[in-house]
Formats: structure tokens, C-alpha cells, sequence
């Protein structure tokens, strides 16, 4: 990412006033809400894994999963995995659950604050104070408003069974005191959701592989609309939210219509629709028409540098099943691949030449 490492950043400023942390803040906990509602823990959360998308950005991305692993409700870890300064209590012990991310957290609310982590000392003497749960905050911490101590203390409770899961971090009035409500569907954007709803699954295809060459920048200027869509902010969007979002737009639509536009944004059929999947809704006919996110597009799909698209490297674009990859090859007009040609005449709504 061409913002660099959230440590360089905080390193740089020092750090980070209340209204900034609780800010980047709130990215974490969503990206924390994403990954544990898909049974997925992190493991090594600190600022060095956190990465601004741009120099001139406040966007974060997180980054480095090779610590993660798949959980269950039911299931506890016993790996003794993380970044000494970050890591829970629990992770010492030798049983913990997705729990360990809040408290790290926890650890990196405090650093972004105060410029340091709560722990002095040799690795060995920080490890004995992380075991114990007994952060040592700086003098500076206390001088901070107190619904953001009570935040961080609820994320360094050493019970973790207490501690504060992303759901409740979410809602927590410090995070969310900056927060403005939902902004309502922009009217062009819902059309282009409509207008996308209609189109053949080639196009669709082709416009997903557009919004994923995106780069971060450019994702960017439709983050609002998005939120406007995911009401929990979970960073995927129900059908119930969708109905939601454009009843409160003033575009309300029956209920077959709803399940019709909500099947179409959701191209893996996983159920919810990412942000890659608005996005490849509402691109506006400019990025359509942009040589070089075209050329972009179409070389992520060209897998085999062979400069032509089959549709089976169209797969990975589209839910994978028989109705799915017959309504490609229905699309193709006959044909066995698409040239460049054929994917820009795809992205515009120009029907394809049959197949000589």
C-alpha cells in the first residue's frame, strides 16, 4: 500500500489525538467484525499489520495473515502465536479464542494515544505482566476523556469471557460518538444498481473483474454509498438491508424485485454482497471506458497470457454453479473465448458477433 504502515504514521506524528484514534479505530473493529463473523481470527494484530491505501488516505487496510486461522464457537486455540507486546493473556496460558484480537486492540488504542504500549522491561518481564493482565498505562492515558479509558479497559479485561467482543466495540459510545448516520442512496447510484441487475452474467462477470483491478484510491470514493447499504456495518450488506437502504431512498421495490437485484450483486451466491460486488454495480461509464483499468481487468483474467478470456477463467468471478455457466456460454454467442475487443464491447452492453 502506498500509504505505508500505520506504525510509520503514529511513529511519525508521535501520536494520535482521541477524534483520529477512534477513527482508525472503528476500521479495526470492523475489519475484526468481518473476519470473526466468518470464523476467522487474526492473531497478530499490531500497527505494523495495519496499511494506509494512499500518503493523503486515512483508509486502512489490514495485512500479514500468516498467523490466521479458522474458529468456531466451539472451538479454542492453544498456539502460542502473536507479537510479544500485542499478545493476550490467554495465549500464554495455552487456550483462547477470537478474543485475543480485541485485546490487541486493546494494546494498539493505547500506543495510538499515548505513543507507547502499556509494558516496560525485558521480553521476559513484559511477558510476566502480560500473563498477570496488569497493563501499566503511561501518564498520559489518564488525561484521556473517560468513555475511551472505559473502552480500552473493557478490551484489556483479562477475562475474556468479559472482554469486549467486535460487535460490542462496535457500539461502544467512544467509537461511535464521530460516526454520522447512515448517508441515503445517491439516485444515480441506486439506477446503476438496477441497471446492473438487468444486465446478462457476462457482463456482470466482467464488470466484477473491473471493480476488483480497482486500486484503493479509486475504491475509495464509493465507501460512503456502501455504508449506506450496510446498516450494521459489518462490511457486507443482507438482503434485508438492501430493502432497507432503498426504502429509505425513496426507492422501494416489491418484494420479488428486491430478491431479483440482491441475486444479481451477489455473484459468488454466498449469500451477502461484498464491496467488490457494489462496486462492480455502480462503476460509472467513465472506469467502463479507462484503457488502462480495462487493459488491467482483462490481463487478471487472461490467467495463461494466452490474450484471450475462456469462460472457465471467468469462474472465479461467478458462483460456480450449472445455471451460472450455462447463461456464460448463452452470453458468448457461440464463441469459445472473448478477445479484448469482445470484453470492452461486454463492459458498454454491446451485444457480442456470433461465432463464425
Amino acid at each position: 500500500m502506498d500509504g505505508g504502515e500505520l506504525y510509520e504514521r503514529l511513529t511519525s506524528a508521535g501520536h494520535y489525538s482521541e477524534g483520529v484514534a477512534a477513527s482508525t479505530m472503528r476500521q479495526m473493529i470492523l475489519a475484526m467484525y468481518y473476519l470473526h463473523s466468518h470464523n476467522v481470527v487474526h492473531r497478530d494484530l499490531k500497527p505494523e499489520n495495519f496499511l494506509y491505501t494512499a500518503k493523503d488516505s486515512d483508509h486502512l487496510k489490514l495485512a500479514d495473515f500468516g498467523f490466521a486461522s479458522r474458529w468456531g464457537p466451539c472451538k479454542t486455540m492453544s498456539s502460542a502465536i502473536g507479537s510479544p507486546d500485542f499478545i493476550a493473556p490467554e495465549i500464554l496460558s495455552g487456550s483462547y479464542t477470537e478474543k485475543v484480537d480485541m485485546w490487541s486492540l486493546g494494546i494498539i488504542a493505547v500506543e495510538m494515544m499515548t505513543g507507547s504500549t502499556p509494558w516496560e522491561g525485558i521480553r521476559d518481564e513484559v511477558l510476566e505482566k502480560i500473563s498477570e493482565g496488569k497493563p501499566q498505562y503511561p501518564k498520559s492515558f489518564w488525561q484521556l476523556s473517560e468513555q475511551c479509558r472505559d473502552f480500552v479497559s473493557k478490551l484489556l479485561e483479562k477475562d475474556a469471557t468479559k472482554r469486549l467482543s467486535a460487535a460490542e466495540a462496535m457500539i461502544h459510545p467512544w467509537v461511535t460518538s464521530g460516526v454520522e448516520d447512515h448517508a441515503q442512496i445517491d439516485s444515480a447510484v441506486r439506477k446503476r444498481l438496477q441497471s446492473f441487475a438487468r444486465a446478462p452474467r457476462l457482463r456482470r462477470a466482467c464488470l466484477s473483474m473491473m471493480a476488483w483491478s480497482l486500486s484503493g484510491k479509486e475504491r475509495e470514493e464509493y465507501e460512503s454509498q456502501f455504508a449506506a447499504l450496510d446498516r450494521d456495518g459489518n462490511g457486507t450488506v443482507t438482503l434485508d438491508e438492501l430493502k432497507l437502504a432503498l426504502a429509505s431512498s425513496g426507492g422501494d421495490l416489491g418484494h420479488m424485485e428486491a430478491e431479483q437485484l440482491f441475486k444479481s450483486l451477489d455473484m459468488n451466491g454466498d449469500g451477502e454482497i461484498g464491496f467488490t460486488e457494489f462496486l462492480a454495480a455502480v462503476l460509472p461509464e467513465s472506469a467502463r471506458e479507462d484503457g488502462a483499468l480495462v487493459h488491467r481487468a482483462f490481463d487478471h483474467l487472461d490467467a495463461d497470457g494466452s490474450g484471450v478470456i475462456t469462460a472457465e477463467e471467468l469462474s472465479p468471478v461467478v458462483d460456480g454453479s450449472p445455471e451460472s455457466k450455462q447463461e456464460l456460454e448463452t452470453d458468448m454467442s457461440g464463441k469459445s473465448s472473448l478477445t479484448l475487443d469482445d470484453f470492452k464491447a461486454c463492459l458498454l452492453g454491446h451485444k457480442l458477433k456470433t461465432a463464425s
